[in-house]
Order: C-alpha cells, then structure tokens, then sequence
C-alpha cells in the first residue's frame, strides 16, 4: 500500500511526531500534497523554538509564511534582526515572548495580526531598544495610545506602518508627526470612516518610505 493512500489524518497524526525542522524542511518539499500536510493547523498549535539559539531571520521568515501558530516559544535568538509574523495568529504574549527572545531585532513585522493590541507595542519598545521598523498594518486593536507609546519610548524607530488600523484617530497622527518628524507613518487608507485632505495627513501619505 501507497502511503499517499493513508486518510490525511492518520498522515497528519504521523507528521506530529516529526520535528519542526523535518516538517518545515523535509516534508514540506516532497511535493504537493505533502506541502499541504505540513501546513495543517493541528501541527503548528504550538511553535516551539526554545531549542534553536542558531535560528536566522531567513528560517523565522520561512517558517511563518508556512504556518499559523497559535502559541509562540523562542530561546535566546541574537541573530535574529528581522522577524516577518504577518498573518499568523499571535497575540501580545508571543510577540514579548519574540522581543525577548531577540534582544537586537531592528524590524518586526506584525501585519494582519488582529489579536495584538497596545500592549505588544509597549514590549516592543521596552525589550527591542534598536528597533527600527515596526508593520502593524491591519491590527485594529491598536490605539493611539499605543502609537503615542512606541513613538516616545523607541529613539531608534523609524518606520510604523499604521495601514488600515482604524483604532488610530487623525489627531494622533498629526500630534505624532509634529512631535516626532524622524519617524514615517505609514497611514495609507487609514481613516475609513472619513477622509480630510490636511497637511499632515498629505505628508504621511507622500513622504518616501525609507530603506534599510
């Protein structure tokens, strides 16, 4: 008998047995329908990195682009510098659990992530003090008071992506950009229930974004 006859859930029940490296890694590239297997949600309920101090930014970026994890654990990671989460299903806990984890990360990319709130922006900027880029796109539970948050307590940040986060009021960003003019907010379709045409709001639109 073919293993590919096996019902996906027995194969499934086989693959929890494996190691993360072998799913992400192995099983994965066998071909299609194994790459489907290796993305099943039952498997990636908990994404333990604990053992895995040589993890890089290119194996963190793999990995969440091929799973959603539901609770995050990660050892002392120092080469880690940019770390892509977007769409996973993390909350605030997972991303304190990442900021001090990698203690020099300079980007984070958070987009889509609708369950962190304020609070993951306030471990950001007390545990990530190179931070420089931050992408909350789509987070709808972001506030002004934690873009006010990051703002003042990140001297190293350059970049947040405030994209769609209709938490975020006008005034804030224009408070923001008079307080803060080293720092570029990303607002692209950002006040959904109406559009003023400011000064401020143009510059948040048209400033060039900048390049690390």
């Amino acid at each position: 008998m073919n293993v590919n006859q096996l019902p996906e859930t027995v194969l499934v029940a086989i693959l929890e047995h494996l190691s993360m490296e072998t799913i992400v890694c192995n099983v994965a590239l066998v071909c299609r329908k194994w790459h489907q297997l290796s993305q099943d949600s039952v498997l990636w309920r908990i994404t333990d990195l604990r053992k895995h101090r040589n993890m890089t930014d290119d194996a963190v970026l793999r990995l969440s682009r091929s799973v959603s994890t539901r609770h995050l654990f990660v050892a002392n990671c120092p080469l880690l510098t940019d770390v892509d989460l977007s769409c996973c299903c993390i909350d605030d806990d997972a991303v304190r659990v990442m900021a001090t984890a990698a203690p020099h990360l300079l980007e984070l990319h958070l987009g889509h992530c609708t369950d962190i709130t304020d609070q993951a922006l306030h471990y950001i900027s007390d545990l990530c003090p190179a931070i420089v880029r931050v992408d909350c796109s789509f987070c709808d539970k972001i506030t002004d008071a934690g873009v006010m948050y990051i703002s003042q307590r990140s001297s190293s940040l350059r970049h947040l992506d405030l994209v769609r986060c209709d938490g975020i009021h006008e005034r804030c960003v224009e408070q923001m950009l008079q307080l803060h003019p080293d720092i570029h907010y990303s607002t692209a379709w950002l006040f959904t229930d109406k559009r003023r045409d400011t000064p401020a709001t143009r510059r948040c639109l048209r400033s060039p974004v900048p390049r690390f």
